[in-house]
């Protein structure tokens, strides 16, 4: 898989070259970045059309009691996650997906 990162290709198959969070947008292109941080506020430029109805975060975890790609309040609302370590934290990976309101 290829991705964008800091403006330049890179291999995934490769490593991650220092990313921290990775996003796959409805048009197929992968972006990554530094941070988790970093990988939220460029949504709205990489994935326009997906984070106008991704404002709201989805309840956390233990607060809910739910379990999940999409059940940690780091994962944005109409995104899928997965992270590095089991307890949400580590490197992320991120793509927009359908979900029910």
């Amino acid at each position: 898989m290829i991705a964008t990162c800091k403006g330049e290709k890179i291999n995934l198959a490769d490593g991650w070259q220092g990313a921290q969070a990775c996003s796959d947008v409805p048009s197929g292109e992968v972006y990554c970045f530094d941070s988790a941080e970093e990988a939220d506020q460029a949504r709205a430029v990489v994935a326009p059309a997906a984070a106008r109805g991704a404002s709201s975060r989805v309840a956390s975890a233990k607060a809910s009691g739910e379990s999940g790609p999409l059940a940690s309040s780091d994962c944005i609302r109409g995104w899928a996650c997965l992270w590095e370590h089991s307890d949400d934290t580590g490197r992320r990976l991120r793509w927009s997906a359908k979900v029910a309101a």
